[in-house]
């Protein structure tokens, strides 16, 4: 299956494709209407201003109206390919949705309700998968048309940057995890990596609302969404991981409330701040190996990282950390934890990654489009 991952060389470390600028296979509209994709001299990112536009719920919900009714009307044809504009579409679909079911949540409103958001969540993470990596995978309808607003947030303004976004890096961190019966998602971070693992495995997604670092009157012990039996296995997901407190919190709070048998992993681990407190001697509170069920060998991409970088995005200057990138940084933070520590870490499925990407120079979009299926994705 890792052989069908795009090539990470045009995958941003934000998460967004990086487009070759004379690309024809993004659609005119949304080259020209809204700001769905940013343009620079030498290339195009699909991620434009309005993916982390700071509005209020009501303008984000009927933005998103107006990119599901084009989604909806885009076909295929033999001379273009709209699987390419879709996936534009539907990663701000998501986006935009979890940061308005963070606030409803946040306003602790009818379970119904939240449960209505979560599936068509699903259903587009579902879609962003199946367009990654194709193959005879499970499709939903993306029923954004039946979600309602609720009055309650209509004016509150939800938060914008989520390190979880980056939709290939929980993709390929869910190759490393077994299947589980459901994924329950930490928000806020963890919302986006949890139904990206959802939607790979084919499981149920839930959410819960819980942070260390966060007010604490902002916290839940809730799980929201589809009821979950005691007699599943559920994975318990955040963005990234630090010092672990968060997820063994959420774990004891589902294993003794609820009954029900969990496990946790993040999709990025702080494993440059194990090494220097394992390596070099430093003071620090760190994460445990062994407490985890699954590890992913991606470094954390720091918030001071992440926000200069969308800064310099904000200010319209290009930038040129890809995704490839830190796979090397990432396998060398773990080949240093091997040499200081004596642990060793699996890197080979890093390593493997790294060997398909130097062989493969198409870029992502051009990979999605040959995952297209024209007589399954045209409309009747």
């Amino acid at each position: 299956m890792i052989n069908s991952l795009p090539n990470l060389s045009f995958v941003g470390l934000l998460g967004d494709l990086i487009v070759p600028v004379d690309s024809n296979l993004i659609s005119k509209y949304i080259c020209e209407g809204y700001s769905l994709i940013k343009k620079y001299q030498s290339h195009i990112s699909t991620r434009g201003d309005d993916y982390y536009r700071d509005e209020s719920c009501e303008k984000i919900f009927c933005r998103l109206k107006v990119y599901f009714e084009y989604y909806e009307k885009l076909n295929c044809t033999d001379s273009f390919c709209s699987l390419p504009s879709k996936y534009i579409l539907v990663d701000h679909l998501l986006s935009g949705l979890i940061r308005i079911i963070d606030t409803i949540i946040s306003l602790d409103l009818d379970n119904h309700l939240v449960t209505a958001f979560i599936n068509v969540i699903d259903s587009c993470a579902k879609e962003l998968v199946f367009m990654l990596i194709g193959g005879d995978r499970v499709r939903e309808n993306i029923n954004f048309d039946k979600l309602i607003l609720p009055k309650d947030v209509s004016n509150l303004r939800p938060r914008r940057f989520m390190e979880g976004d980056n939709h290939i890096l929980s993709l390929s961190s869910s190759l490393t995890s077994c299947v589980d019966e459901a994924y329950v998602g930490i928000l806020f971070g963890g919302g986006s990596s949890a139904a990206i693992m959802a939607a790979y495995n084919n499981s149920q997604l839930n959410y819960i609302k819980f942070s260390n670092y966060d007010s604490l009157e902002m916290n839940s012990d809730k799980i929201w969404g589809s009821s979950i039996s005691s007699k599943n296995t559920v994975c318990i997901v955040d963005d990234n991981c630090g010092t672990g407190k968060t997820l063994k919190k959420v774990k004891d709070i589902i294993d003794s409330e609820y009954h029900i048998s969990s496990k946790i992993t993040a999709v990025e681990f702080h494993w440059e701040k194990y090494l220097r407190v394992h390596g070099y001697g430093h003071k620090d509170s760190i994460f445990s190996p062994d407490e985890f069920d699954y590890l992913s060998p991606w470094c954390f991409r720091h918030h001071k990282v992440v926000n200069d970088i969308m800064n310099n995005h904000y200010d319209g200057k290009a930038y040129h950390t890809s995704l490839n990138d830190w796979i090397n940084y990432s396998i060398s933070t773990l080949s240093i934890i091997k040499d200081t520590s004596g642990i060793d870490f699996n890197i080979n499925y890093l390593l493997e990654i790294r060997n398909i990407q130097n062989k493969d120079n198409s870029d992502v979009l051009n990979h999605i489009s040959k995952n297209c299926s024209c007589s399954f994705c045209s409309k009747e």
